[in-house]
């Protein structure tokens, strides 16, 4: 065995590491889309607990 057989392949890190990025990404984009739907899901229970408050006040 020589020492260049051993050494790393710098194509393969390199790809390794694109694809690290590459998931990276695609785990920032579902977050964002997960934290946007929960923010509309809150949105919405809180609008109705709007007209909830709204509706107790006009008729107690």
């Amino acid at each position: 065995m020589t020492a260049t057989a051993d050494a790393p392949d710098p194509a393969s890190d390199e790809d390794r590491w694109c694809h690290i990025q590459d998931r990276l990404v695609q785990v920032r984009a579902r977050v964002q889309e997960e934290m946007r739907a929960a923010i509309a899901s809150i949105d919405a229970a809180l609008a109705e607990l709007d007209t909830l408050r709204r509706h107790l006040a006009d008729h107690p």
